[in-house]
């Protein structure tokens, strides 16, 4: 029987007791979240131990995942447990899951990595996810070493980020002027905001010349649906400047949205998004850009591959740059944790602002 004690804000004991070669022994551990959080994760593992699963010395991966689940879902972040969970599923289990977890060793977690076939940072994303699965069952005693330890990864690859130039963006915005949701990509040009923050963009995160990041929109990989969280960082909570051309687009298109919320009567979910779809949720990613961006890009003649939703965003850094904006006026716009994070993501542009420096100084030093 487990035993639950309120420990303070949003945290709880969860002490269970354990029947080892005839004497019993208490295991505690520490759920932060809800009180339901704390009774599920009490009922998951008095199942375990009822179907003698915990038995250190037979404990396969499969069940060992499933308790690693319930422990750290309360603890870490929606959009982290997904990305761990999933990554996993996909990926690992089929391959662990009859392994007694004592067994799993290094060349098994490295045939893993060789075996998929999938991109270095797919590989690199498992790994963080076992990593984290294997910390847990050695920091509880399950296992003495942690397998996925000194594994060889990867390196990381970075694609070449296509951006537009000053003649494309301006033809992209007059396109966007005359297609359906175009004045969405024309924000993201302009703010140079993550799609997740834009379609999560709300009315009232608009207040006069300002539009203010305060929420993102994450998409759930297994199952579907969707989850609004906090922006990932502190910088990513940020005020981003708007132009006059851009407020007098949104004061049409609000207006605009309010005759089509009236003629949808019952059927609109308000959640008071600047970008939703027809019916007032957010936007699905994939959706946005085959329906929308494709066609917008056409118009503009640009329908090669290789131009994303996220193209836009690096077309605001880069444009920016090149003008020869201050760095660190570019960092704040798009909410990056430091300067050094823009200068290196966009070093593709240093070339062209050290030469513009170049021509500069040679002006001031003669003339």
């Amino acid at each position: 029987m487990a035993n639950i004690t309120k420990k303070g804000e949003r945290k709880y004991r969860v002490r269970i007791s354990k029947q080892s070669q005839g004497v019993r022994r208490f295991v505690n551990y520490t759920i932060r979240g809800t009180l339901k959080d704390a009774r599920e994760f009490a009922r998951q593992q008095e199942t375990l131990l009822d179907s003698g699963e915990l038995d250190r010395s037979g404990l396969t991966f499969a069940a060992y995942f499933r308790l690693w689940l319930a422990a750290i879902k309360p603890k870490i972040a929606p959009r982290t447990f997904d990305g761990y969970e999933g990554s996993i599923r996909r990926y690992a289990l089929d391959r662990l899951a009859a392994m007694q977890l004592e067994a799993i060793r290094l060349e098994h977690v490295q045939t893993i990595y060789l075996e998929i076939g999938k991109s270095p940072t797919t590989v690199r994303n498992l790994h963080a996810a076992l990593r984290a699965c294997f910390n847990y069952a050695r920091r509880r005693g399950f296992i003495r070493s942690n397998p996925c330890d000194n594994a060889d990864l990867p390196a990381k690859s970075r694609r070449p980020i296509r951006v537009l130039s000053f003649e494309e963006a301006r033809r992209f915005v007059a396109a966007c002027g005359q297609t359906p949701n175009g004045l969405v990509f024309e924000f993201a040009l302009e703010t140079g905001m993550r799609p997740e923050e834009y379609l999560a963009l709300r009315w009232s995160d608009i207040s006069g010349s300002e539009a203010s990041v305060q929420q993102v929109v994450q998409y759930r990989r297994s199952g579907g649906g969707f989850y609004f969280d906090k922006p990932k960082t502190a910088k990513s909570r940020r005020r981003v400047p708007l132009s006059d051309a851009l407020r007098r687009s949104l004061a049409r298109h609000r207006t605009a949205q309010l005759e089509h919320r009236i003629a949808m009567r019952g059927t609109w979910f308000d959640r008071d998004l600047v970008f939703p779809n027809e019916v007032g949720h957010p936007q699905p990613l994939n959706n946005l850009s085959r329906r929308y961006l494709r066609p917008a890009l056409a118009a503009a003649g640009l329908a090669e591959r290789g131009i994303t939703l996220y193209s836009l965003r690096h077309t605001c850094a880069t444009l920016l740059l090149m003008s020869g904006e201050n760095p660190k006026v570019v960092a704040d716009r798009l909410g990056h944790s430091s300067v050094t994070l823009t200068l290196d993501t966009y070093s593709h542009v240093l070339p062209h602002i050290q030469a513009d420096a170049t021509e500069t100084l040679n002006r001031l030093m003669r003339g």
